[in-house]
C-alpha cells in the first residue's frame, strides 16, 4: 500500500491560511483519486515531536565517536534518540510527501525545519560521499504547497526564495 505523509507547518487555522486551504483541496482530490492509499497527516504546530537538542547531540557523539552501546546512554538520551528514530521510521515508510507551509523570512517555518532535521539522519536517510551528501530514500515523490505574501517564482525576488531549494 502506498503511504502519503502530509505535513502541515503553520500555526494559522485553515480559515486564515491560504496554504492550508489549497492543501486541503489537494488532499481531498488525492483521497478521491487514490482511495486505497494510506494518508498520515502530521501538523508540526499541533503534534509534539522530539527535536535535535543537546541530549541528542551528546548521545550521537557517544554512539559514533566513543562507540558506546545504545544501552550505555542515559535514560533521557535513549528516550530522545528513540523518539527521533520513530520520526525517521515514519518518514522512511512514506512513499510520497506533501509539505504545506507559508514562506517566512524567505524560508520555511522553523518548526518545519526542526521536523525535517529530526529525520534527516546520516546513515538512515542520507550518507556522505566524496561528492557530498547522497539521499538514501529512493523512488519517493514530494510536493511543496507554499503560500507567501508576494511572488517569488520569477524576477529578482526569485533569488529570495530559500524554501524550495532547501526542500
Amino acid at each position: 500500500m502506498t503511504q502519503l505523509l502530509y505535513i502541515t507547518a503553520t500555526p494559522k487555522s485553515p480559515d486564515h491560511s491560504v496554504g492550508l486551504q489549497v492543501g486541503r483541496a489537494f488532499l481531498q482530490a488525492y483521497r478521491e483519486a487514490q482511495p486505497d492509499d494510506d494518508v498520515r497527516v502530521f501538523d508540526v504546530y499541533q503534534e509534539a515531536f522530539q527535536t535535535v537538542d543537546g541530549d541528542v547531540v551528546r548521545a550521537w557523539e557517544k554512539l559514533r565517536k566513543e562507540r558506546l552501546d545504545f544501552s550505555e546512554l542515559s535514560p533521557v538520551e535513549r528516550q530522545k534518540v528513540n523518539a527521533l528514530n520513530d520520526i525517521t521510521e515514519m518518514a522512511m515508510r512514506a512513499d510520497k510527501y506533501v509539505f504545506v507551509s507559508p514562506m517566512w523570512n524567505w524560508g520555511i517555518p522553523p518548526r518545519l525545519k526542526a521536523f525535517i532535521d529530526a529525520f534527516v539522519i546520516v546513515g538512515k536517510t542520507f550518507h556522505y560521499t566524496e561528492r557530498g551528501p547522497v539521499g538514501l530514500l529512493r523512488d519517493k515523490k514530494a510536493l511543496h504547497i507554499q503560500s507567501s505574501g508576494g511572488i517569488y517564482s520569477a524576477g529578482p525576488a526569485a533569488a529570495m526564495d530559500h524554501s524550495h531549494p532547501y526542500l
